[in-house]
């Protein structure tokens, strides 16, 4: 089962690193709220122009793709961006729904870096955790792995428990495939019975908006919120190690830090009426330049 997955290219797992990034994504957001903040949804960012609400968005189910035989797929979404004047315009939508609109100074090329979302799920009782992004898709848990079983199959997406090899024992992932985004869910490990696992595949669900996956949980299962460490948010990035974090972390007060070298800096900023937070990193001249200048308008 799953050759032509298992053939695909082999990207070696590091749970350690895995865990370790979900760990400094938490610290980030917490820093963020001792700062001063305390975040929820939805933001658009404006650059110096007006900026205009876009059209009705494109919203349509994700179709279900078979797991017997999953390509390799990118697992991300190139970032749309437009220039406005001396400005970067770029519109994303949360996994929560939330659709912003950053703007952004000229001098780095965002266009086309990928973008994934984040966010986390909790079973009360159970296990909360953050959810992964993988590139790949099903092929790198193929690759990587061993299908255990089918646990769930709806149109727009099908959900499989699968072990992961891991040095320290094998691990669990509730894998949600959702045709364009694959996500896993590491917390299946926490999982004790078979009726746990199953309404976790059954009330994980979403819908893709403009490329973007928008998530939804049905009780008992919910996403995970503001002050969390685990708000949905979408993240933009490359290799070079540019990139930037909008979540859906409200503020009630003017919010703005760094940290880092000369070299390399990391920066938050959050404004009350943005809805959002931003956070970027990368080479200390772009921190600065994003922190001292982004802004976000929210589009309904």
């Amino acid at each position: 089962m799953l050759a032509r997955a298992a053939a695909e290219p082999r990207i070696p797992v590091d749970y350690d690193e895995i865990d370790r990034r979900a760990r400094a994504r938490r610290r980030r957001r917490t820093r963020l709220r001792v700062a001063g903040a305390s975040l929820a949804a939805a933001a658009a960012v404006a650059g110096v122009a007006v900026v205009a609400a876009p059209d009705e968005p494109d919203v349509r189910p994700a179709p279900a793709v078979s797991v017997t035989g999953a390509p390799w797929i990118e697992n991300s979404l190139p970032a749309p961006v437009r220039t406005s004047g001396a400005r970067v315009l770029m519109p994303l939508v949360l996994p929560d729904g939330t659709r912003v609109e950053l703007s952004l100074p000229r001098g780095v090329d965002w266009g086309g870096m990928p973008m994934v979302p984040y966010g986390g799920v909790d079973l009360p009782g159970v296990f909360t955790s953050d959810f992964h992004v993988l590139p790949g898709g099903l092929a790198y848990f193929a690759s990587e792995g061993r299908l255990e079983r089918e646990l769930f199959s709806a149109p727009g997406r099908v959900a499989t428990l699968w072990s992961m090899h891991d040095p320290n024992g094998p691990r669990r992932y509730i894998v949600v495939d959702f045709g364009s985004w694959v996500i896993g869910i590491w917390g299946a490990s926490l999982a004790e019975t078979d009726e746990q696992l199953r309404t976790v595949a059954e009330n994980f669900g979403g819908t893709v908006t403009d490329g973007f996956l928008v998530l939804r949980a049905t009780a008992p299962l919910r996403l995970l919120g503001a002050g969390s460490g685990a708000a949905p948010a979408v993240q933009v990035g490359d290799r070079t190690g540019i990139g930037l974090t909008v979540a859906a972390e409200p503020c009630s007060d003017d919010t703005s830090w760094v940290s880092g070298t000369a070299a390399e800096a990391e920066a938050g900023v959050c404004r009350p009426g943005w809805g959002v937070s931003v956070r970027v990193h990368g080479p200390r001249d772009v921190v600065d330049s994003v922190r001292g200048s982004v802004d976000v308008r929210r589009i309904p």
